[in-house]
């Protein structure tokens, strides 16, 4: 297990260090600096050198493919999007004419059914009355019957 040096001035140096927000920021552009100006290519030997290119191009071919491709998506999209808008307008006013439609039906329903139920309280005014009537002579006509009838029994049982 490795010894930390925890000598209490040297973590306390570093703290100030770091709570200096200048210093920090002096540190951070002198590192990026440092990276800025590092140059890949001297440092690399003459194979690495020749493999770094065949890999930038790989690369270069590969984003030109992946952007050929981006844009074929894109058309693609763009026109199964004007297809879908199309489509939908062209439902949105064939459902519109069908409720014109139905609407239309439903106005000439109801007014044939009031029509027709001003009709029927007509003939169904006239027929009751016409009932009333008959049943009326009906009932007239059965009692005439009936007490004919009691009167002629009557008869018959006085002769025995």
């Amino acid at each position: 297990m490795p010894q930390f040096d925890l000598n209490m001035e040297k973590v306390k140096k570093e703290i100030r260090k770091l709570s200096d927000l200048d210093y920090v920021k002096e540190e951070i552009r002198r590192i990026a600096d440092e990276v800025r100006h590092f140059d890949i290519h001297v440092k690399l030997s003459p194979t690495a050198k020749k493999r770094l290119k065949d890999l930038e191009k790989r690369y270069e071919v590969w984003v030109r493919s992946i952007s050929k491709a981006q844009k074929q998506i894109d058309r693609e999209f763009n026109k199964a999007m004007r297809n879908l808008k199309k489509t939908k307008n062209d439902v949105t006013k064939k459902i519109e004419g069908a409720k014109k439609t139905a609407k239309t039906q439903r106005k000439k329903i109801a007014k044939a059914s009031t029509k027709l139920t001003a009709n029927l309280k007509k003939k169904k005014v006239k027929k009751t009355t016409k009932k009333a009537t008959a049943q009326k002579t009906t009932k007239k006509a059965t009692k005439k019957k009936a007490t004919a009838k009691k009167a002629s029994k009557k008869k018959t049982t006085r002769k025995a």
